[in-house]
Order: structure tokens, then sequence, then C-alpha cells
């Protein structure tokens, strides 16, 4: 029993502290949460208000409010597939989403803004879809929003599932990803949570976060600038 025992503790230790011990990293996702509970107090009293003409020409539809949900599942469910994918592309998923976080939060303190947007609902809707818009509305307000953090994680995510070599054998997955990426994007307008700015905004800093991390040959430059430490030590 106690060898029995000794061998379950020895596979755990094995799989928490060898196999995926660098999922690790995941814990600063808490670091972020606190910060952005932070901002949001710290920013509650909005006075720059952020929108553009094109707003008022989009439709409120409420039964989107699915997709903009179901984003919670999308990010969550990629950041624990790519643990136990190739290291390289869990690393650069979550290197994209956390900098592009903070890179927000940081555009968030400097400029505290919110967006003038939200339909007139109250604790009372009748239609689900209503009540779950106003459950999202009363639990964030609408300050923080350019850019669209939203919007930014929803593309690195898709972006990760595009590039990986598990994925490419499996296109259904691709499309659908492709498919919510976009109902995703969409949600964020149509149920008043963002302005097209917003996402706009977005697009730019995930473009900016795709060429550092897919088009940067950051192992060549690590390696280069430890052949020249490495020398300076040899002629010292």
């Amino acid at each position: 029993m106690l060898l029995f025992i000794k061998k379950k503790i020895e596979r755990v230790n094995q799989f928490l502290f060898k196999d995926v011990r660098h999922a690790w990293i995941l814990t600063y996702y808490f670091a972020l949460l606190w910060q952005f509970s932070y901002i949001e107090k710290r920013n509650d009293h909005i006075t720059n208000w952020v929108s553009v003409s094109a707003d008022g020409y989009i439709p409120y539809l409420n039964f989107f409010v699915v997709f903009y949900i179901l984003w919670f599942l999308y990010v969550g469910v990629a950041l624990t597939v790519f643990v136990f994918l190739e290291k390289s592309d869990f690393f650069r998923l979550t290197f994209n989403i956390f900098v592009g976080m903070t890179i927000c939060y940081v555009i968030y303190m400097l400029y505290p803004h919110g967006q003038p947007l939200r339909e007139a609902l109250t604790a009372h809707e009748t239609n689900v879809f209503n009540r779950m818009v106003y459950y999202i509305y009363s639990c964030d307000n609408p300050a923080n929003t350019a850019p669209s953090i939203h919007v930014l994680n929803s593309i690195a995510v898709t972006v990760a599932i595009n590039r990986s070599e598990f994925f490419r054998k499996r296109m259904g997955l691709i499309i659908g990803a492709n498919i919510l990426n976009v109902l995703i994007i969409l949600s964020t307008v149509f149920i008043k949570q963002h302005s097209v700015i917003d996402i706009v905004l977005a697009f730019i800093l995930s473009l900016f976060m795709q060429l550092i991390i897919y088009k940067v040959d950051w192992k060549s430059i690590f390696e280069n600038a430890r052949g020249r430490h490495q020398q300076r030590k040899i002629k010292l």
C-alpha cells in the first residue's frame, strides 16, 4: 500500500514539476486580474468618452451576448490545451496574451476613459439575452475599453491555433476557431460593450504583438548575444 502511494506521488510530482511545469506561468494571470480590479476602481469616474460616428449605425443585437460570454471559455480552454502541446507555441500564446493585456492596462492608467454606448437595461428584463447583457453591464463598468482586451485575446488565441502543427491536421477546429473569433469580435459592438475604435486599436496592437512574437527570431538573437558574452569572457 505504501509503495502504491509512493508511486502515485512520484507520478504527480513528475506531472506537475516536469511534464507541465511551464504551466506555472499561468499564475501571472491572477496578477493581471488584481491589476484590472485596481484600474476599474481607480477609473470609476469617467470624464473621457471614446466613440466614433460609425457606432451609431451598429444595431444592438442582444443574442450576440452568447458569443461574448463564449470568449471566456475560448481563451481558457485554449490556454489549457496549449499546455500539453509544443512548449514554444504555449509560450508564444501566453506572451501574446499577458504582454498585450499589460500594455492595455498601461494605456488605461495613462488615459482613463470609457464608452457611452450601452443600452438602458434594468434588472427586470424579461428577455433572457437582455438579462445576460445587463448582468455583464453590472459586473463591468463602461471604462477601460480601448483597446479591447476581448478582441486582443481572441485574435491571439486564433493566431496560435492557426499556426499550431497540432491544429493544422484538424482543419475543422481551425475553421471553427476562426468563425468563433469573428463572432466574438462582432459581439463586442453588437451588445454595446465596445466602440468600433476599441476594435481598431486592438487590431493595431495585435499586429504589433504578432510581429514581435512570430516574425522576430528571438532564439538566434539570444544565442548570438550569449556567444558574444562568452567571447568577452574568454578575452578577459
